[in-house]
C-alpha cells in the first residue's frame, strides 16, 4: 500500500487568502465607522437675580475704638438696670427713666460688633453717659439716623442732626457741641446716618458724660470719646478737627446730669468662697 502527500492546488490557495483579506477588510471597514455616543445638551446659564448676591464686608472685633473711654459703646447694658458703667436716658419734659430699645444691625456703623440703640417716641429723650476725665484733648463722636413714626428709616431730606454733646462732670461746667460731618454721611438699606464730631482741647480732670438729645424717632450707634493721652493700642483719630466752643449747659443737661448722678450705684455681693471650691471627684 502507497501513501502519498495530497499538496492543495493553486487555485485553492488563491481562495482562502482572498477571504482572508476580505475579512480583515470588513474588520476594519466597521472599526472606522463606528459612531461616537452623542453628547448631552449644553445647559443654559441660570442667571441669579440681583437681589440675591451675597456681598462680603469687612467685620470688627468691636463696634469703636479700642481706646474708647466709653465702657459700653455697644449698648450691651441698657436693658440691665440703672448703672454707672452703661448709657441712661430720661425723658426731657419729666425727668422720667426712659427705656432704650437695642437691635443689631450689621449694616449700621457699628457693624458686627455692636448694637444699635432706638428712640421710638416723638418727645425729646436725653441719653447719656459717663465719660472718665484727664488732660485730653478728647475727640467725641457719634452716628445718629432719623425714623419715621412708624420706626422706618426717614428721607434723606430729613435727617436733620440731634444735639449732642461732651459735658463736664459738675452741672454748673461746660459744654461743648458736636456737629455734623457732611462727608462722613452713610446710606445703607434706605437709611442715612450722620456722624456728629466734636474736638475738646479743655482738660477735664473730673470727667463729664457724652449727653444725646433727640427729638423723635431716632437710632444710635457707635458712640465714642478718646483722648489724646491714650497712647496704647490703635491710633485715635488723626484728623485734624477745629476745637469746639464752650457753652454753659442746659436746662435739660443740667437735670440730665443731677438724676445720673442720684442714681446710687448697684453693688454686687461677693460670692461665697465655698463656690469656688473643686468639688473632689472619684479617680
Amino acid at each position: 500500500m502507497k501513501l502519498s502527500l495530497v499538496r492543495p492546488s493553486l487555485p485553492a490557495l488563491s481562495l482562502l487568502s482572498a477571504l482572508s483579506i476580505a475579512s480583515a477588510a470588513c474588520s476594519s471597514t466597521e472599526e472606522t465607522t463606528i459612531t461616537p455616543p452623542a453628547q448631552p445638551a449644553a445647559e443654559a446659564p441660570v442667571e441669579t437675580p440681583a437681589s440675591n448676591v451675597r456681598k462680603l464686608v469687612d467685620g470688627t472685633a468691636q463696634p469703636t475704638s479700642p481706646v474708647n473711654l466709653l465702657t459700653d459703646p455697644g449698648f450691651a447694658l441698657v436693658s440691665r438696670g440703672a448703672s454707672y458703667v452703661g448709657f441712661l436716658a430720661f425723658e426731657a419734659s419729666s425727668s422720667s427713666s426712659y427705656e432704650l430699645e437695642t437691635t443689631v444691625q450689621s449694616r449700621s456703623p457699628a457693624g458686627f460688633a455692636g448694637a444699635v440703640a432706638i428712640v421710638s417716641i416723638a418727645e425729646p429723650v436725653i441719653v447719656l453717659a459717663r465719660v472718665p476725665g484727664g488732660q485730653g484733648p478728647f475727640r467725641a463722636q457719634i452716628w445718629v439716623s432719623r425714623s419715621d413714626a412708624k420706626g422706618k428709616p426717614a428721607p434723606a431730606s430729613d435727617a436733620k442732626p440731634v444735639a449732642a454733646s461732651l459735658t463736664e462732670e459738675s452741672p454748673d461746667g461746660n459744654a461743648f457741641d458736636l456737629t455734623p460731618v457732611p462727608d462722613a454721611t452713610r446710606t445703607s438699606a434706605g437709611r442715612t446716618w450722620v456722624l456728629h464730631r466734636a474736638e475738646v482741647t479743655k482738660p477735664m480732670p473730673y470727667g463729664g458724660f457724652l449727653v444725646i438729645e433727640t427729638d423723635g424717632p431716632t437710632q444710635l450707634a457707635a458712640p465714642e470719646v478718646t483722648s489724646g493721652e491714650v497712647v496704647v493700642g490703635a491710633a485715635v483719630r488723626s484728623r485734624p478737627l477745629a476745637s469746639a466752643p464752650a457753652r454753659s449747659l442746659r436746662a435739660h443737661e443740667r437735670a440730665a446730669i443731677q438724676r445720673f448722678r442720684a442714681i446710687k450705684p448697684l453693688l454686687v455681693p461677693a460670692s461665697s468662697p465655698a463656690l469656688h471650691t473643686p468639688k473632689p471627684f472619684a479617680l
